[in-house]
């Protein structure tokens, strides 16, 4: 009979250590699953947080390209109307040399004439005299 009591009492100790290890382990195990519950609720903040920041940034991207792209655009306008202006330019300067070639040949003339006046006699003097009455 101290026999079976003695099994009887060994048996519920264990039990009892049974069910408070299982308790005790239930609480340890229930308060990590809240602290990893609080963590992914922060973590999905977090995320949140961040996917509103990159569809900002991406927006951002997105609006800046189109400004390139249309800046770049302007830039070949304009790189387009300077090479215009540069041909234009070019076609105006040799236009201009030979103006000042003309002008100096013509100048060259003047003071040649004037250096050596033209002599008309008889018939060749009338028609000259004419002409030059005639023109004014």
């Amino acid at each position: 009979m101290k026999k079976n009591i003695a099994i009887i009492v060994l048996s519920l100790t264990l039990i009892g250590g049974f069910v408070y290890f299982t308790q005790f382990s239930t609480k340890k195990y229930e308060e990590k699953i809240l602290e990893l519950e609080a963590k992914r609720v922060v973590l999905i903040q977090e995320r949140d947080s961040l996917d509103a920041v990159a569809d900002s940034l991406h927006g951002e991207y997105v609006r800046l390209r189109e400004l390139d792209e249309k800046a770049e655009k302007e830039i070949q306008k304009k790189d387009k109307l300077i090479a215009d202006l540069k041909t234009r330019s070019a076609r105006s300067q040799q236009n201009l040399d030979q103006l000042k070639q003309d002008m100096r040949e013509t100048q060259e003339k003047i003071e040649s004439v004037k250096r050596n006046p033209a002599n008309r006699t008889g018939e060749e003097l009338l028609e000259s005299l004419k002409n030059k009455t005639q023109r004014k």
